[in-house]
């Protein structure tokens, strides 16, 4: 069984309202995602934050805890954009990908991306 981490984000309140909300939308597909396809979650990193802040705090933290676990092979979000929302997001999954060897699945686009 892989192990995974989820990443569930919104940037601004009003995506919690409109049709990003974490709680309603984001975790129930991403667990039922993993259940589905026989991942084990072992984390969930859930927050609000901008990709537009040159200080990411919590996307920082869960991009250290992945490199850092060598068991955990997957991180799984709702859609690419919650993942990757500039140039340097874009760089640092690449480099967990090609270098960490870790998957990365975008539920709610339909797309794996590994090695």
């Amino acid at each position: 069984m892989k192990k995974a981490i989820i990443l569930a984000r919104v940037s601004t309140p009003e995506q919690q309202k409109t049709g990003l909300s974490i709680e309603e939308i984001q975790l129930p597909q991403l667990r039922d995602y993993a259940k589905e396809n026989d991942i084990e979650i072992v984390k969930e990193f859930v927050f609000q934050e901008t990709a537009s802040q040159k200080l990411r705090k919590k996307f920082d933290e869960m991009i250290d805890f992945i490199k850092a676990s060598k068991d955990i092979s997957v991180i799984i979000a709702f859609r690419v954009d919650r993942m990757t929302r500039n140039y340097r997001d874009a760089v640092e999954m690449d480099i967990l990908r090609t270098e960490y060897h870790k998957e990365l699945h975008f539920v709610n686009d339909r797309l794996v991306l590994d090695e």
